[in-house]
């Protein structure tokens, strides 16, 4: 497990990421603070907390699976496309940060 994390480690930063931002969202969403900008996903935030995350998790996991297999064979474009994807993750935190200490 631990050799799957060193190798994958851009996949399990943004798998995290995802998560966090489903909860962060969840939390916003509930409190009718924010909004769902992803229409593809809105009708998530209409399930109860526990099953919506654990859907959220499985859509994740089958989005980032393709990167552990293909890395194989394309290390260079998966590791570019991995970092430009945790790069534009960690600016959604930045809009998360924003209406948090609003």
């Amino acid at each position: 497990m631990l050799f799957f994390l060193k190798k994958n480690y851009l996949v399990v930063i943004l798998f995290l990421m995802m998560i966090l931002d489903h909860i962060l969202t969840y939390i916003g969403i509930s409190l009718d603070i924010i909004s769902e900008g992803n229409k593809l996903i809105c009708w998530l935030f209409d399930l109860p907390f526990l099953y919506s995350l654990i859907v959220r998790a499985f859509l994740c996991g089958l989005t980032l699976t393709p990167f552990i297999f293909y890395a194989k064979f394309y290390k260079d474009k998966c590791r570019r496309i991995l970092i430009f994807l945790n790069t534009f993750y960690s600016l959604i935190f930045v809009l998360h940060l924003r209406w948090i200490m609003a």
